[in-house]
């Protein structure tokens, strides 16, 4: 029993490649969900960086404290990093000296900033910089500007030298550079975390959706064999009812044979005895009718005995030729065109020539009953890959659609005086010869034949 192609469930490189795709759709959404989780983690360290050097700015300007000594600046500095996500802090002059710093120990704090050009823009830059002792930290750098000369610093100025007894030293409007660094470990746990959770719960929807595939393949299998199974045991009825008809018709046909042939053997002498045209007439219509019933019995035994093929090498061409000349009387009494059309170079196939010429012969009987008077019959050969294709097409009347599915089918036909056992005989030859035969019925009908070949 051959399954449908079209109704075959998918293999497994079809659940693998489905699985592929699923993994890579929930890959690609997890790692969304990562960069978009890592980026909301650098932007509330950014806004926590520049919170902090804004606050640290406000505490100079309140203190005046950069007019101070090294170690009072230095103060500052150390208070703010008792903060604990505050690694270090550093400041640096334009010439990239560092003036203070406080927090881990820190070598070329620097080097990734041009400090010249630098400390005449506004802007913040952020790196992620791994550290031996600290694991992943985010430096924020930016331009430290706490005293700026204008009509407010002039109001600053006045009260430290009412206060102060002295100027505030010009040099304490100098920019500098403030680099803090932000330890990342808990952030970076949270991160961890929630990386952990997208993982279990992409493998989580990866294994379910394998699976639900896997259990529709498997679904689909199962009514797919159910299926087949049900038509194996409908075919197999039938095929044992075949074989109860066959062996039936073999016992009452040989019963019948030799009867027939003395029957048949009177009317041909009757029918030399009279001298009546009318009875004579009656003797020839007799005999007709005996070779007509003669010719049903034949394809009833053809069709039930087991038959053993005579396999040689020959050419389809030849077969043709053969048949085409054995009905030569029926085609030119109604006046038919014979097309041939066959390829040249054809290699030879292995068949049985008596077995073959019956089948071409049935489909050119069947041919020549459906077209009319001076109707045209198309008969080609052409090599496909693996094997050969024979058609055998005419422009008869066709076959009615319901109709088409079933004339291969033992003892169905339409014709009044038809047996059924023609194309079902044809059928069998064909797939005795791992063969397949199909039919086609639009303007006229086609039968085509594809047979395995053997190149010589």
């Amino acid at each position: 029993m051959k399954l449908n192609r079209k109704n075959v469930p998918l293999p497994a490189i079809a659940i693998v490649a489905s699985a592929f795709i699923i993994a890579l759709l929930i890959t690609g959404l997890s790692y969304r969900d990562i960069k978009t989780e890592e980026k909301r983690v650098t932007d509330v360290l950014y806004r926590e960086g520049i919170t902090l050097i804004r606050s640290l700015e406000a505490g100079i300007r309140t203190g005046m404290m950069m007019e101070a000594k090294r170690e009072q600046l230095q103060l500052q500095l150390e208070e703010t990093t008792h903060e604990p996500d505050i690694a270090y802090i550093l400041l640096l002059d334009e010439h990239g000296e560092i003036i203070a710093k406080t927090g881990a120990e820190q070598t070329n704090p620097y080097e990734w900033i041009n400090t010249k050009e630098f400390i005449k823009t506004d802007e913040a830059i952020t790196r992620i910089k791994d550290n031996s002792k600290l694991g992943k930290v985010f430096e924020i750098a930016k331009a430290f500007k706490p005293l700026r000369q204008g009509q407010r610093m002039r109001g600053m100025m006045d009260m430290h030298r009412r206060l102060m007894g002295r100027d505030m030293p010009s040099e304490i409007f100098n920019d500098r550079i403030i680099i803090i660094g932000l330890r990342m470990a808990e952030l970076e746990q949270i991160q961890k975390g929630e990386r952990k959770r997208t993982n279990i719960i992409a493998l989580t929807l990866l294994i379910l959706a394998t699976g639900a595939i896997y259990f529709v393949f498997l679904l689909q299998n199962y009514y797919l064999v159910n299926t087949a199974l049900e038509e194996m045991k409908e075919k197999v009825r039938k095929t044992e009812g075949f074989v109860a008809v066959g062996r039936i018709a073999a016992s009452i046909a040989h019963e019948i044979r030799n009867p027939l042939s003395s029957i048949k053997g009177f009317a041909q002498y009757f029918k030399s005895r009279f001298k009546a045209k009318k009875d004579a007439a009656y003797a020839d219509i007799m005999i007709k009718e005996i070779d007509r019933l003669n010719r049903v019995i034949t394809e009833l035994l053809d069709y039930a005995k087991p038959a053993e093929l005579n396999l040689k090498k020959q050419r389809l061409e030849d077969i043709i030729s053969y048949s085409i000349k054995l009905l030569e009387s029926d085609i030119k009494g109604k006046g038919i065109n014979i097309k041939e059309e066959h390829e040249d170079n054809l290699p030879t196939v292995l068949i049985d020539k008596d077995q073959m010429t019956q089948a071409v012969l049935n489909i050119l009987l069947n041919s020549i009953e459906a077209v009319d008077k001076n109707g045209e019959i198309r008969i080609g050969i052409r090599q496909i890959k693996d094997g050969l294709q024979l058609s055998i097409a005419d422009n008869g009347k066709g076959i009615a659609k319901e109709n088409v599915e079933k004339i291969f089918e033992p003892f169905f036909t339409t014709k009044k005086s038809g047996t059924g056992i023609g194309l079902a005989l044809v059928k069998k030859i064909i797939d005795m010869h791992n063969g397949k035969i199909t039919v086609e019925s639009k303007e006229g009908t086609r039968f085509v034949i594809r047979l395995p070949i053997h190149i010589t």
